[in-house]
């Protein structure tokens, strides 16, 4: 009877390493997670500061383009050889159209629209025209099947 007693405190016994050995990775990894969600905000912190030195710098260079330029190593001489031995690509300003010019494109735009409109509705009527035809076509073919169908008018 011992060993009837033994086996089942073994299993007991496995089963109780078994889960001690679950248990303990599971605790490994969920302060590996939290260590590397630790590591993450450390990050994202960092990252986020550097975005509002950078902005804040930005800001300060719309006011005085020069110091900017100086604190990113740059002057004006060198800035100004650099775009005459095209090694810096100035980007071209966006020009604002006149008013006129912009009523005349919304409008351009607006009658697009408009017959890209009534193209597609004319498209739509033809579709629905050859299909009527179609089902029409088929019902006076088999009126003697359809004979309900065959009676009635169509538009």
């Amino acid at each position: 009877m011992t060993t009837g007693r033994r086996a089942t405190r073994r299993p007991a016994q496995r089963q109780d390493g078994e889960l001690e050995g679950r248990l303990a990775r599971a605790v490994r990894e969920l302060n590996n997670s939290t260590a590397r969600e630790n590591d993450y905000k450390r990050k994202h912190e960092a990252s986020t500061a550097e975005v509002t030195q950078l902005k804040a710098k930005l800001e300060a260079g719309k006011a005085n383009p020069l110091d900017l330029l100086e604190e990113l190593g740059w002057d004006y001489e060198k800035l100004t050889q650099g775009i005459v031995d095209k090694e810096i690509k100035p980007r071209a300003q966006r020009m604002e159209l006149p008013p006129e010019i912009k009523q005349q494109l919304d409008d351009l735009k607006a009658d697009k629209e408009q017959r890209t409109q009534r193209e597609q509705a004319a498209q739509r009527e033809r579709v629905r025209a050859d299909q009527t035809g179609r089902i029409k076509q088929f019902i006076e073919t088999n009126a003697e099947r359809f004979p309900f169908a065959s009676s009635l008018e169509w538009a």
